[in-house]
């Protein structure tokens, strides 16, 4: 229970709307400590990591929210593309570049595995919560993900374990997936 706490008190600091529990034969849940009203908010998560999703893939998908683009795509000297300046800013790292640009020609790098990468890439505190969530065995290209991302000096085995925490946590957001610590846990 002290460990729950713990999360919750990252995740959300300063907030006393509800608590995160163990729900027996549930798993994890917010449960609230108070009424609300219709239209009350309870709480805002932004995405700790966003990008296309598996079957978002081509030359005019965006990489950071996975939209098509309708207009001329803004391409970057890796090869990545996006919808607009705003979208290459927010998601799009000079060392997620420079990685892309030294490792090209993998399939794996659009969709599947640009969140692994991110990721890995980010060194967010709150990547250590990433622990807390579910994993998802994932068939077929993951050893292929995990090849591709661990050439940024993250050992097999932990790039593995967050591409599988990744697949089983995120959720799709407009076009892309999204991972929202809060929401998943």
């Amino acid at each position: 229970m002290e460990e729950l706490k713990t999360i919750s008190e990252n995740l959300f600091p300063g907030q006393d709307k509800f608590g995160l529990v163990e729900i027996p034969g549930c798993g994890r849940g917010l449960v609230t400590n108070q009424r609300f009203q219709p239209g009350d908010v309870i709480f805002r998560d932004k995405p700790l990591v966003r990008g296309p999703g598996a079957n978002e893939s081509g030359s005019s998908t965006c990489w950071g929210c996975g939209v098509l683009s309708k207009n001329d795509p803004l391409s970057c000297v890796c090869g990545a593309v996006f919808c607009e300046s705003s979208c290459k800013e927010r998601w799009h790292t000079l060392e997620e570049c420079e990685f892309v640009r030294a490792n090209p020609s993998q399939p794996c790098h659009i969709g599947h595995g640009l969140l692994s990468l991110r990721t890995v890439l980010l060194r967010n505190p709150l990547t250590d919560i990433l622990e807390e969530l579910h994993i998802c065995k994932e068939k077929g290209i993951e050893d292929d993900i995990v090849d591709y991302v661990s050439r940024c000096g993250v050992d097999q085995s932990t790039v593995r374990r967050i591409h599988r925490q990744l697949a089983a946590n995120t959720f799709r957001c407009e076009r892309g997936r999204a991972l929202c610590v809060g929401v998943a846990m």
